[in-house]
């Protein structure tokens, strides 16, 4: 209703611009009323109705008004425009429609034409009905939808550097540098073993907890969605996939740039393979992070229970991922939570990627204080013999299992959101 009104020219141009783009890209028509618009804006339009005391006064393309006008006997003067003659000669268009024959045509076709042979004709054609209850475009099939919600959500999303971009990028960034000058070159004995072990402990810790910052956009995005999912532009499907892959640019320069700085600085293992395998694992193990709480939040209203929900099963992920706690002194009624921990998994891997195969000499120094004895151990069996439960690590294996988590947690997310808002999105909103 009257979208260009209070609007400076460039601004309705823009808008209406935008306008013509969505309905072509979701091939959904859209209705618009619009007054004294400049002829270019005008232009933009596919077919007008006029309307004068509430009859039409004509109805055609936009592009076939000169000739329409001339048609019925209210031809438009050279020095006028198509929209300022439109709308300065409505009177007189209003009496030449009602008595031409293209006039007299239109209302026959229209009063011939019934309610329930246009229903029968948009459901031949594939339509469906609204999921609000009224007639509505058919959604979109899953890859045309999600190229349409990445083209028009992924560059707002990202040119949004409070919203989006300093809670996943710079976040990340002032992150690495605080491990990064905490954990500095560290020694190859006993000691580096413990401050490495501590690091990738830390690591894990910090990108599964950091994710609850996110919660106050996914929450704000939610009218949004229940708009557009109400009104059937796409699938539920192509929602989800969007919202992942939205995310993907943002955090993987996010990491990146933290295990960049935070493997050489800590003086993992000095291999191309190794650190790969580094950055690999902690991109996957963040995307998990960032599919879990959307599938927390997709079953609550509220930021501050989102936020809650968020954090405090991260908490237990964390506390039972065998890095904390042992996993011998884990209590047995709580060893499930220790096997089905996506954290225990990027733990258990990470700590493949820096020991395994790696000797680290350890030092005993007798009572004397002058004689040591200094011995060379795997630090992988040493781990273990401490009580953390590593002997299931493999980088490739965990790699993997972090992945399967990930799609695992978008399902959930699909489900919750299915769930709450599957039929008539606002009565259950």
């Amino acid at each position: 209703d009257e979208p260009t009104s209070g609007l400076d020219y460039s601004t309705a141009k823009g808008l209406v611009r935008l306008i013509r783009s969505l309905a072509r890209d979701t091939r959904t028509p859209i209705m618009a009323t619009i007054h004294q618009p400049p002829a270019d804006v005008f232009a933009m339009f596919d077919a007008c109705t006029l309307l004068f005391d509430g009859r039409a006064a004509c109805c055609a393309p936009v592009h076939a008004l000169q000739r329409h006008f001339a048609d019925i006997g209210c031809p438009m003067p050279p020095d006028s425009s198509v929209a300022e003659h439109a709308v300065d000669s409505s009177r007189a268009l209003a009496a030449a429609w009602s008595t031409s024959q293209v006039g007299k045509e239109h209302v026959a076709r229209m009063a011939s034409t019934s309610f329930a042979s246009v229903a029968a004709s948009r459901q031949s054609a594939g339509s469906v009905r609204g999921r609000s209850g009224g007639d509505g475009p058919a959604p979109l099939p899953f890859l045309s939808a999600l190229r349409i919600l990445l083209r028009h959500r992924m560059g707002p999303c990202h040119r949004d550097k409070k919203g989006f971009l300093i809670p996943r990028l710079l976040s990340r960034m002032v992150l690495s540098l605080v491990v990064a000058s905490i954990w500095n070159d560290l020694p190859r004995n006993g000691s580096g073993m413990s401050s490495r072990f501590g690091m990738i402990g830390a690591i894990c810790v910090s990108f599964s907890i950091h994710t609850a910052i996110f919660v106050p956009a996914i929450i704000e995005d939610r009218a949004l969605f229940l708009r557009e999912y109400n009104d059937g532009l796409y699938p539920l499907t192509a929602y989800c996939a969007a919202k992942m892959l939205i995310e993907v640019p943002a955090c993987a320069a996010g990491i990146v740039f933290f295990t960049t700085l935070t493997y050489w600085a800590a003086g993992f293992q000095p291999s191309l393979h190794l650190y790969l395998m580094y950055v690999l694992t902690v991109f996957v193990f963040a995307m998990g992070s960032i599919a879990w709480t959307h599938a927390v939040v997709a079953g609550v209203s509220r930021t501050d229970v989102g936020t809650a929900l968020t954090v405090g099963t991260h908490v237990l992920f964390n506390l039972f991922s065998g890095f904390l706690v042992p996993n011998t002194d884990i209590p047995v009624w709580w060893k499930w939570m220790y096997h089905i921990s996506p954290t225990q998994w990027a733990f258990s891997t990470l700590l493949d990627i820096e020991f395994r195969g790696q000797p680290y000499t350890i030092c005993t120094a007798w009572v004397s204080g002058v004689d040591e004895e200094c011995i060379e151990l795997d630090a992988l069996a040493e781990l273990k013999a401490r009580g953390y439960d590593v002997a299931h690590a493999d980088r490739a294996l965990g790699v993997g299992v972090l992945a399967a988590y990930f799609v695992l947690f978008v399902c959930l997310a699909y489900l919750q959101l299915r769930r709450r808002f599957g039929g008539s999105v606002y009565s259950q909103a």
